[in-house]
């Protein structure tokens, strides 16, 4: 299929006139999206504005695509999705974070490889890290070979007579037996899926040391385990087998391989394009915030699924601090109306008895509260250098033990 030019725009922005006629031909349907879930044609709205997803998806199958870009132009996303498996985020959680479909046709948007493939892979690395600490599981493999001076199993009568006795190799016999090993399809496909997020890692400009050193690590684990896994043993592999952490991970594999490794997923590379993907930024900015949070103090109790349980999204019980992440630019500016709506939201976490029991603070005591927002601004340093976090926030006017934190994105070198 002809490359087909696509709409491009960043978060949160609006189509021009021509881009809007073009779309509203299209007769698109938006469907109401679940509170938490990934909406359709990345949130884009019926009067032509972005949200806060960035990704590629067609709008309809065979005309243009609309391609979302980060509003912070020079975000290092290898940093933040390596923050994020460092922090600690679990893994389903992560998986709520974006969606991939490599059913649909690719999409020509070769800049947003360098989102797609760390996240990717950040993801994956998070599983296989819980994977190693609970232990790699063991099968019984099925082992043809030919020993000598000894029997093992069953004799091949049929392969050893051709084989050994008619070429005059008496001292050997054919067989066949079990083994409880490690070296297993299962454990094959995640190791050839590390080694493709190895050559992945190297492949991009900003590689992250954080990244490679986990891979090494996990290969080290998987020392015993050998790569030669065919596509027809990765089709064998059945989930409902599988426990524990081992279904997300081989799920995990799969895609990395589907994008990378060919002789397995029987693709057709293309490093000009890329399959339908959408990542929520918000949850994204989620991530960042806690590893920024996490790297100033041990205790950091992050709340997930926070909006949709209507429960904040971190706890600092050292500090009695009740903190939410924004991800709004420009927070400060954005008027009465929206910092109202917020404030209110916040505050009301400061009423829970459950909340409140969590940081230590009485029923009748009033907590500190502080917004955490992206304050547009690069840095590749460290950030939140003052190990209590409320010496760095700025108070709100007109409202007690209430404050406003910006941040930086990490900025790519």
């Amino acid at each position: 299929m002809a490359r087909i030019a696509p709409i491009i725009k960043k978060e949160q922005d609006k189509l021009n006139e021509s881009e809007l006629d073009y779309v509203n031909g299209l007769a698109l349907t938006y469907p109401t999206t679940p509170k938490g879930e990934i909406p359709s044609y990345l949130g884009l709205s019926s009067d032509g504005w972005t949200s806060y997803y960035v990704g590629a998806t067609w709008l309809k199958e065979k005309h243009r695509p609309l391609v979302v870009l980060p509003k912070f132009d020079k975000l290092d996303f290898v940093r933040i999705f390596a923050d994020a498996v460092n922090s600690g985020v679990e893994p389903q959680y992560f998986s709520e974070a974006y969606s991939i479909n490599f059913d649909a046709p690719q999409i020509n948007a070769e800049t947003l490889n360098s989102v797609l493939s760390p996240l990717m892979v950040s993801h994956f690395l998070s599983v296989v890290r819980i994977l190693i600490k609970h232990g790699l599981k063991r099968n019984y493999i099925v082992i043809e070979d030919n020993l000598k001076c000894k029997v093992k199993g069953h004799i091949l009568l049929r392969k050893n007579l051709q084989k050994n006795i008619i070429n005059g190799h008496a001292e050997r016999t054919l067989c066949r037996y079990q083994e409880y090993s490690l070296d297993y399809p299962e454990n094959q496909i995640i190791k050839r899926a590390l080694l493709a997020a190895m050559s992945m890692q190297y492949s991009i400009a900003r590689k992250n040391n954080e990244l490679l050193k986990i891979i090494h690590t996990a290969l080290h684990e998987f020392e015993e385990v050998s790569s030669n896994i065919t596509p027809s043993e990765v089709k064998s592999i059945r989930r409902d087998k599988l426990h524990g952490e081992y279904p997300l991970a081989i799920h995990l594999a799969k895609q990395i391989l589907r994008r990378t490794d060919f002789s397995i997923s029987e693709q057709t590379s293309n490093v000009h394009s890329v399959p339908e993907f959408a990542i929520d930024m918000s949850r994204i900015f989620e991530f960042h915030v806690l590893g920024l949070l996490r790297s100033r103090q041990k205790e950091v109790l992050f709340q997930e699924n926070a909006g949709i349980m209507g429960r904040c999204d971190y706890l600092i019980p050292s500090e009695q601090l009740i903190i939410d992440a924004k991800y709004k630019a420009n927070y400060p500016n954005k008027g009465y109306d929206v910092l109202r709506e917020d404030i209110r939201e916040v505050s009301g976490y400061g009423r829970s008895t459950c909340i409140l029991k969590k940081i230590g603070i009485e029923d009748g005591q009033q907590p500190t509260c502080i917004i955490i927002y992206p304050n547009g601004e690069y840095k590749s340093d460290e950030q939140l250098q003052e190990k209590e976090i409320k010496k760095q926030a700025t108070p709100l006017n007109g409202v007690d033990n209430f404050y406003t934190l910006g941040v930086a994105m990490p900025a790519i070198e």
